[in-house]
Parts: C-alpha cells; structure tokens; sequence
C-alpha cells in the first residue's frame, strides 16, 4: 500500500484507537444495566443455569444435619457476537485528515458502553415473550409454585408498561453473560488496502441477556400511580418459595421508558404531593429511566 505514512506510523495510530476505544468502552458514564442484572461470566458458547430454581433454606441444627434437595434447572443461554467495523482510507492518511476517525472511535467506544445497556432492556422488554428457568415466560401469570399458579405480571390495561424489581441482592433479576470483552483491532489486509484503498477496524464481543429470578420481577401495563405501585408491590411481596416460605422479596427499583419518567418522578422523587401532602412514596424505589424500552 503506497502510503506516505510508514506501517510503524500506522501501527502507532491504531494502537492509539484502540487505548481511545477502551477508555470509552470503560468509562461508568450513565450506566443503568448493573442495577438490575448481575454479570456472569462464560468461558464457552453457552451457560448452563442449574442453579436457578429453589434455594435452600436454614434449619436449627438438631442431631444432624438434614440434606435439603436443590432443585435444578435446564436454563441455558448461548452467547451472541456483536461487532461495529469502520474503514479508514488511504486518502485521509495520506492527506493527514485523521482527526474525523478518534471522533468515531470514540463513538464506538460509547456505543459498546451502551450496547449491554440495550441488550438488558431489550431482555426486560420482551420478558412477556421469554422463557426463564421454569419453563414459563419470565412475566406469566402461571409461574408453577407448589402445585399454585402465580402471577408476576398485570396485564388488564394499556398502559406503557413499567417493572418493578427487587435487586438488594447479588442474584439480580436479569443476568449479564459475558464471552467477550469489547475489543478494538485493525485489519492487516494488504490485498484490501491495495485493491480498496482502506483499512478496516473495529470492535467486537460476545455476550447475552437472559434472565434470573422471576419472584424478583413484576410487569405491569396499569397506568403508574400509587393504585398501581402498591398493586404491584403488594404481589411481589406475597411471593412465596416453593417450600411454602414468604420468599422475602421487597422492591428496590422501577425501570420505565422515557414515557413514564415524569409519572415515576411524580411518585417517588417529589416531598409532596398536589394540594401540599406529604409524599409518603418519596424515596421508596429507584428510578431507573430507561430509553431502549
């Protein structure tokens, strides 16, 4: 490739990209996905997820310990690859026009910030669509527990839907599975460059969103309102183990698209409400304000 610029000069700026990249990828700038999903790593295609399910629950120890069975699961999640690919081209090196290219490495950089930000929403979305653990849609108004039908969701309406979580705990409601870290390279192809007259970089990863614990999710379609919240909360918390146990689970978070944001904050960000009472919702559930709903 006839450049004015030496390879050593291109090898130079390339690795310049990809430190430029990386600090973008890395910054924890606006990230909302590690508040409701707990991040998993994966050393193959897939994960298996046996461990879902029941959890064993403490005793008094008296004369000897009681094995208590766990029971298991076939949830399974298979990795995805994701990729971003720009060109640069021979003219723009020749001419020393670079600096339009660390914009958009930059860029890309940001956008692999994001993606598993989109990735989990995408997840929270399409629970109603999704099988979980169990065998039932993530969201189901069936959800198996001791011989019981149990709901996690409250469809009679037309509402934007919102989702209440409990997330207090390391087991969050949706996982993060993560292959591979984004990573930043360029193409050596002189065959390309001498036929095209670019260089092709970009950045790639695997991963996927799935999800956890149903009992730690609630989606709702009924407008936000305190009806509404407290409708919801009260489910979650009459949540019981399969042992017939209170699962203890209390919500911690609503996630909502930007349509509910102002509803939200109504409820839970104001000291008082229209008419000058107290707000006693204020402070009971973060926010999250979600844009890729």
């Amino acid at each position: 490739m006839a450049l004015q610029w030496t390879q050593s000069d291109l090898d130079f700026l390339m690795t310049s990209y990809s430190a430029i990249f990386q600090q973008e990828a890395a910054a924890n700038v606006d990230s909302i996905w590690q508040d409701f999903a707990t991040r998993v790593g994966s050393s193959g295609r897939t994960n298996m997820y046996g461990w879902l399910g029941e959890h064993p629950q403490f005793r008094e120890f008296v004369d000897e310990r009681k094995i208590q069975e766990v029971t298991g699961s076939t949830y399974e999640l298979k990795n995805k690859k994701y990729e971003s690919t720009i060109a640069l081209q021979e003219d723009d090196v020749n001419d020393n026009n670079i600096d339009s290219y660390e914009v958009r490495v930059r860029a890309m950089g940001e956008a692999a910030r994001q993606h598993r930000d989109e990735l989990v929403c995408a997840a929270l979305a399409a629970g109603h669509q999704q099988l979980c653990y169990d065998g039932q849609y993530f969201f189901d108004t069936d959800h198996d527990v001791n011989g019981s039908s149990v709901s996690n969701t409250q469809t009679s309406g037309s509402a934007e839907p919102w989702f209440l979580l409990d997330c207090r705990s390391s087991l969050k409601p949706l996982l993060m599975q993560v292959r591979e870290e984004y990573s930043f390279k360029a193409l050596d192809d002189t065959e390309r460059a001498f036929m095209r007259g670019e260089i092709l970089m970009g950045a790639k990863g695997r991963s996927v969103a799935g999800y956890g614990m149903w009992r730690k999710a609630y989606r709702s379609v009924a407008t936000l309102d305190e009806t509404g919240f407290v409708a919801a909360r009260t489910a979650m918390r009459a949540f019981k183990t399969d042992k017939g146990r209170p699962a203890g689970v209390n919500p911690s978070h609503i996630v909502v698209s930007t349509a509910n944001q102002t509803a939200a904050e109504k409820l839970f960000a104001v000291d008082f409400l229209t008419g000058g009472a107290t707000n006693h919702l204020k402070g009971a559930v973060k926010i999250i304000v979600a844009p890729w709903l």
